[in-house]
Order: structure tokens, then C-alpha cells, then sequence
């Protein structure tokens, strides 16, 4: 797997998204514009509520646009082009975690983002996430115990792009 292409996936998915979230943005910006007003209503909640929920929203954005800066950023590290022999930021692992197998990325931002890259799902952790600290510094064949909501799993590193 070229770790350079699926990164450029991730950006493309996480780009994707922002537009979305923009334009819900700029939807409910209007409905602030037409909800009513104290004098016509008998309250301003409405406009209030949902000046709140946009200022969230406007938040959100702003982080997007940083996650997508840094990962453009990313795409010029030498760790997406190098090979190693130990799980680092910039691996692609793929693990047996508790008998399904799962395709992680580690990058410096973006966890939780899912893309299909040459049929297979792969996940974005980051070294900040739990399973992102555990994965670090595994090598192919490792075997660990991870626990997150009181459950354990059993992992193994199967393979290290």
C-alpha cells in the first residue's frame, strides 16, 4: 500500500466533510436570520439556541481546516515513505484486534477518520489516542492486551506498511 495515496484519501475524505459541514453552516446561519425575533415571538430562544449551535459549528470548521493544514503538511515527511520495523507515526498497521482485522494509520491528526483505500477499510489514529499509544513502538507478530471501557482485547500486530 502507498501510504502517500492513502493519505491522500483521508484528505480528500476529511476535505469532503468540511465542505459538508460549511454548507450546513451557512443553512442554519440563514435560519438564524429568518427565526423569529422577541418581538414576534414570546421568546428568543429559538435564535438564541441556534446561535449557539452555530458558533459550535463554526468551531468544529475551524478545526477541520487545521486537521486537513496539518495533514497537507504531513504529506512531505519522510515517515510516509519510509518502511519500519517498529509501528511510529506514519505506519500503516494491520492487526488481528480481538479476532477481526483492522488497518490503522497513525497520523498527527484526524483519529477517527474511516476511508476505503484499495478495498480495505483503514482507520485514523493518532499517537494521542488510547489505541494510538498502544500501537506505538509495536513490531510485526506483537502481541498485547487493550483496554478501553473496562474491556480487554487482544491484539496482534500482523503486518507494518
Amino acid at each position: 500500500m502507498r501510504k502517500t495515496d492513502l493519505l491522500e484519501v483521508v484528505l480528500q475524505s476529511l476535505l469532503t466533510h468540511k465542505q459538508r459541514s460549511e454548507y450546513v453552516l451557512g443553512q442554519t446561519h440563514r435560519a438564524i436570520d429568518e427565526s423569529p425575533g422577541p418581538s414576534q415571538s414570546h421568546s428568543d430562544t429559538t435564535r438564541f439556541q441556534t446561535t449557539e449551535v452555530v458558533k459550535e459549528m463554526a468551531k468544529a470548521a475551524e478545526g477541520q481546516s487545521k486537521t486537513i493544514a496539518i495533514l497537507g503538511y504531513f504529506k512531505t515527511d519522510p515517515a510516509l515513505s519510509r518502511h519500519s520495523e517498529a509501528i511510529e507515526l506514519g505506519a500503516l498497521a494491520r492487526v488481528d484486534f480481538g479476532g477481526i482485522v483492522e488497518d490503522y494509520f497513525v497520523l498527527p491528526d484526524g483519529a477517527g477518520t474511516s476511508v476505503e483505500f484499495e478495498n480495505v477499510e483503514v482507520c485514523v489514529v493518532t499517537p494521542a489516542s488510547p489505541l494510538g499509544q498502544a500501537l506505538l513502538g509495536k513490531r510485526m507478530g506483537d502481541e498485547f492486551d487493550f483496554v478501553a471501557n473496562n474491556r480487554s482485547t487482544r491484539i496482534k500486530v500482523l503486518e507494518i506498511f
